[in-house]
C-alpha cells in the first residue's frame, strides 16, 4: 500500500500530537541483511562502541562484523602507531597451516613499540602499512576483506585523532584508485572502501568511484559485497548525476535476469536504500515480483526484501510473512522478526493511545467511538489484519459523505490523481490510448492520439511495445510502464514496437530494425470527434467537458461550417460531464449573447447565474440535434436542458442521467500535496516536474480531496433535473430530461454479441481480412469505411469469410462486424477518428438526421445513401418499444393511479426482461416460451391495477 501521511487524532482543542510513538512510523525500518557466502551487512544499524576484535589474523574472527554508516563515536584509546605496526604484520599474514588462532584474551603481544618519529613520519609509515594491507589482499573472499578491513580499523586505537590519521590515509589511497592499473583490482578496492565506511565523514565520490567497478566483477560474491555496500547512507550524499549513476548501475543489475536471484534482490535493496524517486519504484517493483512469484526461493527473497524496505505489515505481506515464519532455518526466523515486531509496534501504539486520553488528550465520545471500532476491526475481524488505520478512515469518510448525498466523496491520494489528470487532459507523453491486450496480455496500442507524436512516428493501433529504452515490458504493470512512456515534452524515450506481420519470436527478443525513437511532447486529449455525413449534416461527439472541450469543438465547427454544414448533430451519449464553466464555453457556441444557460441554488452561497457570452458561433438558420442517452449527465445535461429551453435545439434519444448538483472539490487542512517546482506555470504537478518526495515513496504523492456538494443546478426555465434518492436507495424523483424524442437503441440478443466476440476478439477473422485486403485495396475499403449500402457483394472474398467465421449470425450481421474492423483501420490511415455514431446502423443518428431534415425541409431519401440505409421512420417505435413506453408512462404514474413509488419501483426493474423478451418475439415468434408468456401477462395485469393470479 502507498505510504502517504498518516492521520492523527486531533483533541477537542484542535491540538495534534507531535511526537512520540504515535508519530513515528508504523513499524520499525528493519537491518539490511544481505546473507550470500557468509557475507553480512548491516545498513540501518549505527556503531555506538568499537567492536572487540582479537589482536590477530583474520582467522581469528568467527563471522564478519557489520558495515556501519559512519557517526561520531565514543573517546577510545589514543591511537598507537608503533603497536599497530607490528601489529599489522600478524594481521595481514596468513597463519600456517594447522595453526588455529589465538583467543583475544591470550593473542600474542607485538613487540615493544619504538617511540613515534613525528607527524610526516608517522604518515608515511601509516601508508607503507596500508600497503601492505593492500598486497595481502589478493584472492581473499569477501568475508575475508571484511575481517581484515573491520581488523585493520580495531587496531587504529579508537580516538577521534587516530580515526582521522586512518581515514586520511584511506583517503589517500582511495584517491589513487583511479590511475592505477592491476593494483585496483576487486579486491583492493572492497578491502579499502569497507575499512573508510567504519571512519568518520567518509567521501561519498570516492568510494562511489572504488565501489562501481565491482558491481560488474566476474565473481559473484565480491559484487555481492560491492552490492551491500552501495546501500550504506553515505551514498545519498553523491552529487545528483553521480548518485543517479550507481543507483542507476544497481538498478540495471536487477534487470538482468541471468544474475542470481539473491544478487538481483540484493541490489533492489541498495537502490532501494539510496535511490530517488523513479529509481526506488524501479526497485520496489522487482521487490513486488519476487514476493507474487511462484518459486518459495524467490518469493521468500521478494517478501523478506518489501518488509525490510519498510512496506507496512498488513494485508498480503503479513499473509506471506506469516506462512514464511512457519519455516526453519533464517529466513524464517527473520519472518518472525518482522511479525513480532509489527505486533510490538501496535501495541505500542494502543498503549500510547490510553495514555494520551489520560494526559489530556481525550477524544469527543464520536471519535473515541470510531477509535474503538477501528481497534476492534483489528483485534477480532477475520480480516483485520488486511487492514490499516488509513484504509478504515477512507471508508468510513466515504461513508459519512456517501449518507449526504450519491455523489459527495472522499479522494485517496491515488484517486484524486486520475480525476485531475482526466480533468486536465493534458500531458507529456507519447501520445496514444494503451493498455495491456486481454487476449496476449502484451502492452498494446489501443489507438493512437493523431495529433500526437506516436502516430507521426508511425505507431498504429495494435501494436505492440515490447521494450522501452533497456526496459522490457513483458510482465510489468500497467501502471509502471504508463510512467515510463511519459515525460517532459522535448524529451527522447526509445520503443521497441511489434507489428502486425511480424516474427512473433521477437516479440521477447525485440531486435534494433524494431526501434522508434519518439520526441515527447504536451499531449491534449481529444474531447472532439467529427465527421461531414452526406447531405452536408455536421456531425460531433463531444466527449467530455475537460479544459480543452469549447476551444476543441469551436475548431471542429469552424471547419464544418467552412466546407458548408447546412445541420449538426452533437452527440453527448457518452458524456458524463466535467467542468462547469467548460459546459456554458460551449453554451455559448449556439447562444446569443446574455442568455441564461444554468444558475444555482445554494444552502451557504449566494445564487449565481451563469450566461452565454461572446458571439453565437453557429448561425441560428442551421438546425441543431443533440443526442442524449443515460449516460449523458452534469454539464452535459446542462448544456442539453439549456438548449431546450432556449428551443436551440432538438433532443433525441434518452432520458438523461439526472445529476443537477454541484461538487466543489477540497483540500483537507494539513494534508497538502508533495512540494514541487512548478516548471510550465500551469498550478498542476506534471509527470517530469520535480518534487520532493517526503515520505520516501519513490512517487509524487498529492494530498487527499473531498468533493462535496455545495448548491444544485436550475435549467434556463428555473427547473430542477436532479434525480432523488432515499437512504434505501429507492428513487423518489427521476429527474434528467426528456428528450424530445424518444428513440431507443435496441438492446440485441445476448447471443449475438457473444458471437460476434468469438469472432472479432478471439479468432480476429474481421482484422485477418483487413491485413490481407489492405495493401491492395486500399481506397474501397476507404469508401466502405464511410458507406457500403449495406451489400456485402462490395467486399472482396467475404464469402470465404463468412464461410470460416462458422457462425449463426446473418451475412449482414458479418458484413457490420467487418465494416466496424474497416473503419478502425481507416481511422489510422487517414489520422482522424470517427463519431461514435455510424448513419448506416445506428438508430438514434438516423432519428436525428430525420429531425434536421425536417427542419431543413428536406426529404431523407433525397440524399441516397440514406435511402439506401434508412428504412421507414427512424422516429417511429416498433410496436415492443412502444408497449414498453406505455408500461413507462403508467409507472412513472401518468396513466395508472393507485399504485405505490415502492410498486412501480419494482415494476421499472423488469422493463430491461419485457424487452428483450418482445424483441425476441418479434424477430422470431417461435422463442417466446409459455414461461416467458405468463410473465409478460402477470406484468400487465399489475400494469392495469388488478387483483389476483394471472391465467395460466
Amino acid at each position: 500500500m502507498r505510504a502517504r501521511p498518516r492521520r492523527t487524532w486531533e483533541s477537542p482543542t484542535g491540538s495534534t500530537p507531535s511526537a512520540g510513538p504515535r508519530a513515528a512510523p508504523r513499524r520499525p525500518v528493519a537491518a539490511f541483511d544481505l546473507r550470500f557466502r557468509g557475507a553480512f551487512v548491516d545498513a540501518s544499524a549505527r556503531r555506538s562502541t568499537a567492536p572487540t576484535l582479537p589482536k590477530g589474523p583474520p582467522g581469528a574472527l568467527v563471522r564478519p562484523l557489520p558495515i556501519l554508516e559512519s557517526t561520531p563515536m565514543p573517546t577510545r584509546p589514543v591511537l598507537h602507531l608503533p603497536l599497530l605496526l607490528a601489529a599489522s604484520a600478524l594481521l595481514a599474514s596468513p597463519l600456517p597451516p594447522g595453526l588455529r588462532p589465538l583467543p583475544a584474551s591470550t593473542a600474542s603481544v607485538a613487540p615493544s613499540p619504538a617511540p613515534s618519529q613525528g607527524p610526516a613520519a608517522d604518515e608515511a609509515a601509516l601508508d607503507a602499512l596500508l600497503a601492505e594491507q593492500v598486497a595481502a589482499v589478493a584472492g581473499r573472499s569477501a568475508e575475508e576483506l571484511v575481517q581484515q578491513a573491520l581488523g585493520l580499523r580495531n587496531l587504529a586505537g579508537g580516538s577521534q585523532a587516530g580515526d582521522a590519521a586512518l581515514d586520511a590515509a584511506l583517503d589517500r589511497r582511495l584517491a589513487q584508485l583511479s590511475v592505477e592499473g592491476a593494483d585496483a583490482t576487486p579486491q583492493v578496492r572492497l578491502f579499502l572502501a569497507t575499512c573508510r565506511l567504519q571512519g568518520l565523514d567518509a567521501d561519498a565520490a570516492l568510494l562511489a568511484k572504488a565501489v562501481a567497478p565491482v558491481l560488474e566483477a566476474t565473481a559473484n560474491e565480491l559484487r555481492a559485497q560491492a552490492i551491500a555496500l552501495c546501500a550504506n547512507g553515505v551514498f545519498k550524499r553523491l552529487a545528483p548525476e553521480a548518485r543517479k549513476d550507481l543507483v542507476e548501475r544497481l538498478v540495471g543489475l536487477t534487470s538482468q535476469a541471468v544474475l542470481a536471484p539473491e544478487l538481483r534482490i540484493a541490489a533492489a535493496r541498495s537502490a532501494f536504500a539510496i535511490g530517488t524517486g523513479a529509481q526506488r519504484r524501479d526497485a520496489r517493483k522487482l521487490m513486488l515480483e519476487f514476493s507474487t512469484s511462484a518459486d518459495p526461493q524467490l518469493q521468500s527473497l521478494g517478501v523478506l526484501a518489501l518488509a525490510d524496505s519498510g512496506d507496512d505489515i498488513s494485508g498480503q505481506l503479513r499473509e506471506k510473512l506469516q506462512r514464511l515464519a512457519l519455516m526453519p532455518g533464517s529466513e524464517g526466523e527473520l519472518a518472525r522478526t518482522h511479525l513480532r515486531a509489527s505486533d510490538a509496534l501496535r501495541a505500542l501504539e494502543r498503549k500510547y493511545r490510553q495514555l494520551e486520553d489520560k494526559n489530556g488528550g481525550e477524544l469527543t465520545p464520536e471519535l473515541a467511538e470510531i477509535r474503538s471500532i477501528m481497534e476492534m476491526i483489528h483485534d477480532e475481524h477475520l480480516f483485520g489484519d488486511k487492514f490499516d488505520d488509513t484504509d478504515l478512515l477512507d471508508a468510513a469518510l466515504n461513508g459519512m459523505l456517501g449518507t449526504l448525498d450519491e455523489h459527495s466523496t472522499y479522494m485517496d491520494p491515488k484517486q484524486y490523481k486520475q480525476f485531475s489528470q482526466e480533468l486536465e487532459a493534458e500531458y507529456g507523453g507519447i501520445g496514444a490510448y494503451v493498455g495491456i491486450d486481454p487476449e496476449d496480455g502484451i502492452f498494446s496500442i489501443t489507438r493512437p492520439i493523431y495529433s500526437g507524436p506516436a502516430y507521426k512516428a508511425g505507431l498504429q493501433t495494435d501494436d505492440k511495445i515490447v521494450r522501452i529504452d533497456n526496459w522490457p515490458t513483458l510482465g510489468k504493470d500497467q501502471d509502471e510502464i504508463i510512467k515510463r512512456l511519459k515525460g517532459k515534452p522535448g524529451t527522447k524515450v526509445k520503443l521497441y514496437v511489434w507489428q502486425r506481420g511480424m516474427d512473433g519470436g521477437l516479440i521477447d527478443r525485440p531486435t534494433e530494425d524494431m526501434a522508434i525513437e519518439i520526441t515527447r511532447a504536451q499531449i491534449a486529449i481529444p474531447a472532439v470527434a467529427a465527421q461531414m455525413l452526406p447531405g452536408q449534416v455536421g456531425m460531433v461527439e463531444l466527449k467530455e467537458f475537460s479544459r480543452v472541450a469549447s476551444s476543441s469543438l469551436r475548431q471542429s465547427l469552424e471547419q464544418l461550417q467552412q466546407t458548408g454544414m447546412r445541420a449538426l448533430i452533437l452527440d453527448l451519449r457518452r458524456n458524463s460531464g466535467g467542468l462547469l464553466n467548460e459546459a456554458v464555453n460551449v453554451a455559448s457556441l449556439f447562444l446569443p449573447r446574455g442568455k441564461v444557460i444554468t444558475s444555482t441554488d445554494s444552502r451557504v452561497q449566494p445564487s449565481q447565474r451563469y450566461r452565454s457570452s461572446g458571439e453565437m458561433l453557429v448561425p441560428a438558420e442551421i438546425p441543431i440535434v443533440i443526442l442524449t442517452s443515460r449516460f449523458t449527465a452534469s454539464a452535459a445535461e446542462i448544456v442539453s436542458g439549456a438548449l431546450q429551453d432556449h428551443h436551440r435545439a432538438v433532443l433525441v434519444g434518452e432520458r438523461t442521467f439526472g445529476k443537477g448538483s454541484v461538487q466543489n472539490l477540497r483540500p483537507i487542512p494539513g494534508f497538502p500535496d508533495e512540494p514541487f517546482v512548478d516548471e510550465n506555470r500551469n498550478e498542476h504537478w506534471d509527470n517530469w516536474e520535480k518534487y520532493e518526495d517526503l515520505n520516501g515513496n519513490g512517487e509524487f504523492d498529492f494530498g487527499p480531496r473531498v468533493k462535496l456538494t455545495i448548491a444544485q443546478y436550475l435549467l434556463p426555465d428555473g427547473g430542477s433535473i436532479h434525480r432523488q434518492i432515499d437512504r434505501e436507495k429507492n428513487l423518489i424523483f427521476e429527474g434528467g430530461i426528456e428528450p424530445d424524442h424518444d428513440v431507443q437503441l435496441d438492446g440485441g440478443d445476448a447471443w449475438k454479441y457473444q458471437e460476434r466476440l468469438r469472432i472479432a476478439r478471439k479468432e480476429k477473422l474481421p482484422r485477418a481480412w483487413v491485413d490481407a485486403h489492405w495493401a491492395t485495396h486500399r481506397e474501397l475499403l476507404r469508401e466502405l469505411a464511410l458507406y457500403d449500402a449495406n451489400e456485402v457483394t462490395r467486399y472482396p472474398d467475404f464469402d470465404d469469410l463468412y464461410a470460416r467465421c462458422n457462425t449463426p449470425l446473418s451475412r449482414d450481421d458479418v458484413r457490420e462486424l467487418l465494416r466496424g474492423e474497416v473503419r478502425r483501420r481507416v481511422q489510422d490511415d487517414r489520422g482522424a477518428e470517427f463519431p461514435l455514431g455510424d448513419f448506416q446502423d445506428d438508430r438514434q443518428v438516423q432519428a436525428g438526421l430525420k429531425v434536421a431534415f425536417d427542419a431543413l425541409g428536406r426529404r431523407l431519401d433525397e440524399v441516397p445513401e440514406y435511402a439506401t440505409t434508412i428504412r421507414g421512420n427512424p422516429l417511429e417505435k416498433s410496436p415492443e418499444q412502444r408497449l414498453v413506453a406505455d408500461a413507462r408512462d403508467v409507472l412513472q404514474g401518468r396513466l395508472g393511479p393507485g399504485m405505490s413509488d415502492q410498486e412501480r419501483q419494482a415494476l421499472i426493474q423488469e422493463l430491461p426482461r419485457l424487452r428483450q423478451m418482445l424483441s425476441s418475439a418479434n424477430l422470431d415468434p417461435s422463442k417466446l416460451s409459455g414461461t416467458d408468456l405468463r410473465s409478460l401477462v402477470e406484468f400487465l395485469t399489475k400494469l392495469e391495477g388488478k387483483e389476483g393470479t394471472p391465467d395460466k
